[in-house]
């Protein structure tokens, strides 16, 4: 639900932008119009990056459907060197696992030692573990490929 929400937001400000343009009249020019207009706005490049990928996926399924004949090249920003920053050492860890709700002190610890998202770690199945291992299934995980942590 969270993603169709995200995904309305962002589809929002290509509407404001392209609402008097007919998406076969949407060319690569047109389009470096609106990234210049969202980073004037003060909007990263990495969300940027996001809307680009909605529109881009919004033309593709316009040509799938015959809708449209060509998608234009939708260029994005490199994203290098986006790596997360500020992870917790165990004793701060441990310090704020003080304060959580007891539901939530053993996923907090599963995710600071498996580094797995949330949503991944609260999709596993009992069939996910096998003896030692838990498995994270590939149509589970963010990236699509699976992963394994021995334990």
């Amino acid at each position: 639900m969270r993603d169709v929400q995200i995904a309305r937001y962002r589809s929002g400000h290509l509407r404001a932008f392209f609402k008097d343009i007919p998406v076969v009249d949407i060319n690569e020019r047109k389009i470096d119009l609106y990234v210049k207009h969202r980073l004037r706005l003060g909007r990263s490049r990495t969300t940027v990056n996001r809307e680009l990928q909605l529109l881009g996926q919004a033309m593709r399924l316009a040509q799938r459907k015959k809708l449209l004949a060509t998608v234009p090249h939708i260029e994005k920003f490199s994203e290098q060197g986006n790596a997360r920053q500020g992870f917790f050492e165990q004793d701060e860890l441990e310090a704020i696992i003080s304060f959580l709700p007891s539901y939530l002190k053993d996923v907090v610890r599963f995710a600071y030692y498996t580094g797995w998202r949330k949503g991944e770690i609260l999709t596993l199945e009992w069939r996910d573990v096998h003896d030692d291992v838990i498995s994270l299934r590939p149509e589970i995980a963010k990236n699509k490929d699976g992963r394994m942590i021995f334990w």
